[in-house]
């Protein structure tokens, strides 16, 4: 499975964002595998569809395969994918799923650090090397590491660790913090605003377009309240806008408007009846966190990683 995982984030940062003609049909031939490998899975596993069951699976496939011949992979897309990876998880249960996502985080940021030591890294590898992407990928494998003992534990999360650092990304490395502060003793957590503080000093100008992004996010949800503006773009004035506020709460709030929100938190509020492994919940808040800073449920790898972790739940 991390052998996957890596394979998955590779080919994904080479065709994510990227406009060239050649991307979009291997952009589009990933998602197919993935469907794929889903639907052999359900079928090794005894899995038998009815026909009209098969037919609207079909047209999701296709439908989102074809969608994937778009610039950039976002909306409804992506949970199609996520939900396809969390009903194979659910069907074949993988009781090491700790182990694939240190394996697969020591991986990448091996991968990270050897790319680091050239000097063309920022050349090679298109976006793939987007430090936020990466670094929240590492950031979410973190806890996983906590699974472990003695000096497995420590050269794994120093492994990991270093990774996150390397990619210079705040919002993974406030991410990290978070995770590992559930871990250890949950009270620590009220240092993540000064942490956030902190982090927020460098990158002035960075800084302060996080808050045009969050000034943007109310402007949208305030134009359509109830029902949102829906998954693409909205038209301000002459100019398409994309929504991207780089917060997933914002974000998700504009999209689906208050009655997807009470929806979608209607579906939550079943959660507290679910056992969670501490490991589990620690990467969520991972995700959690970073969400706030930015919008790391697009990304594909990412939203495969998070069903995987949600479905052992």
């Amino acid at each position: 499975m991390w052998i996957a995982l890596l394979i998955l984030t590779l080919i994904d940062g080479l065709v994510m964002h990227n406009a060239h003609p050649a991307a979009a049909p291997i952009r589009a031939g990933l998602i197919a595998a993935i469907f794929s490998l889903c639907l052999l899975w359900l079928w090794k596993r005894g899995v038998r569809v009815s026909p009209g069951t098969g037919i609207v699976i079909g047209v999701l496939a296709a439908l989102t395969v074809a969608d994937a011949y778009q610039q950039i992979v976002l909306g409804l897309s992506l949970w199609l994918v996520c939900a396809a990876v969390y009903a194979t998880m659910r069907a074949a249960p993988r009781r090491d799923a700790a182990r694939d996502l240190i394996i697969f985080g020591i991986s990448l940021s091996a991968l990270v650090l050897m790319m680091l030591a050239t000097q063309h890294s920022d050349q090679i590898g298109l976006t793939m090397w987007n430090k936020n992407s990466i670094g929240g990928l590492l950031a979410v494998t973190l806890p996983a590491a906590f699974t472990l003992a003695g000096w497995r534990r420590i050269t794994a999360m120093g492994m990991i660790g270093a990774g996150i650092l390397a990619t210079t990304s705040r919002g993974a490395i406030l991410g990290a913090a978070t995770g590992i502060a559930v871990l250890i003793q949950p009270w620590m957590l009220l240092g993540a605003p000064l942490l956030l503080l902190g982090l927020c000093m460098f990158r002035y100008h960075s800084t302060m377009m996080r808050f045009l992004y969050l000034a943007t996010g109310l402007e949208l949800i305030g134009s359509s309240p109830i029902w949102g503006v829906g998954p693409r773009y909205l038209v301000t004035g002459d100019l398409p806008m994309e929504i991207h506020v780089h917060n997933s709460l914002l974000g998700l709030a504009a999209q689906v408007g208050a009655v997807g929100m009470l929806m979608i938190t209607a579906t939550i509020s079943i959660m507290h009846r679910v056992i969670v492994e501490r490991w589990r919940l620690a990467a969520l808040v991972v995700v959690a966190t970073h969400s706030l800073v930015d919008d790391p449920l697009t990304w594909l790898p990412l939203g495969v990683m998070v069903a995987m972790i949600v479905a052992g739940m």
